[in-house]
């Protein structure tokens, strides 16, 4: 199937540059629908907005597909599709930007900056998800709390996370995966 994206696996730098390939072939080919399937895990936030920016043109032609796992960075890129369609054994995680700590040594002005940049993150996350029907009690969950929020099939329906729960033909996928 022409104009697929699969994204399989961390969103990283690599994923950044196969997605803005894949995209440019696209768009040169014609002015058809964009099919972006998603399985993963999620990865760099920064790679998300980047992203983000990359589909921003031509988000009316965007189609997201989240497949097994659509967790973290993943999940808030299967928002911009125009259509959205999960994976009736999809399961959909939200949480916000979190930095790792074992791997730094930061004195009190790094780390103030840290928090700054995290906080400007998850208010761009925010806004992200701002669109959609959440409960109050997500939403405190989610961006008060900091907690993870797993979302059914059914609930990303319920809450316009989703425009739809239907199978998604994974030959598809595993076709684009060995490209």
């Amino acid at each position: 199937m022409k104009n697929v994206i699969a994204i399989n696996g961390e969103i990283n730098h690599e994923t950044y540059l196969y997605v803005a390939k894949q995209l440019v072939e696209i768009l040169t080919d014609n002015n058809e629908q964009i099919y972006v399937i998603i399985n993963s895990h999620g990865g760099c936030v920064d790679v998300l907005f980047e992203l983000l920016d990359l589909f921003e043109s031509v988000k009316e032609r965007i189609t997201t597909f989240a497949t097994n796992n659509c967790e973290s960075s993943a999940a808030y890129l299967f928002l911009c599709g125009t259509k959205r369609i999960v994976d009736p054994l999809c399961k959909v995680l939200f949480h916000t930007v979190s930095v790792r700590e074992d791997f730094f040594i930061a004195n009190v002005n790094r780390l103030q900056y840290i928090l700054k940049e995290v906080k400007r993150k998850n208010k761009k996350l925010e806004w992200l998800v701002k669109p959609f029907n959440l409960p109050r009690h997500t939403w405190r969950l989610l961006f008060n709390e900091h907690k993870n929020v797993v979302f059914t099939p059914e609930e990303c329906l319920q809450y316009g996370l989703a425009t739809e729960v239907a199978e998604i033909d994974i030959s598809i996928n595993k076709q684009k995966d060995s490209d």
